[in-house]
């Protein structure tokens, strides 16, 4: 029988090692950017009356089916997705052939899938899609009060802010 056995090694002293912990300390703008940007995370989103047409900043409410050379596609389809135009999550050009719509209206959206899309069949290719937009919301008034902050689970707005400062 063999055995191999592995040397004692002593702990290191670690008595004499000085940690400096390093802080900066934010100025007031760049906590009030950060709760302003949170503010614009956490929209709340009210109906537009039913004559409204969807401008930049504002929520639609759609169900799509896309096709590639005549042909449906697999994602290319979607049933109550909202997206706020003019947030570029969609391949570019089809958010802004939903301004002016309205609720009910039907459109037929034409975009071309860009060189670096994830799905390599996809690439470069246009497409086209059949949109019927089933509402158009506005972003309400979202004040950035002890409300607003509550909202986001803190006591009040001095606590998000002291939040953000030792972040």
């Amino acid at each position: 029988v063999s055995v191999e056995a592995l040397p004692d090694v002593g702990a290191p002293s670690i008595a004499d090692i000085k940690l400096d912990r390093l802080t900066v300390d934010p100025d007031e703008s760049a906590v009030d950017e950060q709760i302003m940007q949170l503010a614009s995370q956490s929209k709340r989103w009210e109906d537009a009356p039913k004559k409204h047409a969807a401008a930049t900043g504002d929520l639609v409410v759609m169900d799509f089916a896309g096709e590639v050379d005549g042909k449906p596609f697999d994602g290319g389809k979607g049933e109550d997705m909202s997206i706020e135009i003019g947030s570029g999550r969609l391949i570019p050009g089809f958010e802004d052939q939903l301004v002016g719509a309205k609720t009910g209206d039907s459109r037929q959206v034409k975009v071309r899938f860009p060189d670096e899309y994830p799905v390599e069949n996809l690439k470069n290719k246009p497409a086209s899609f059949a949109v019927t937009v089933k509402a158009v919301k506005t972003a309400g008034e979202n004040k950035i009060d002890d409300d607003f902050a509550k909202s986001l689970g803190m006591q009040g707005l001095d606590q998000l802010k002291q939040v953000l400062r030792d972040q």
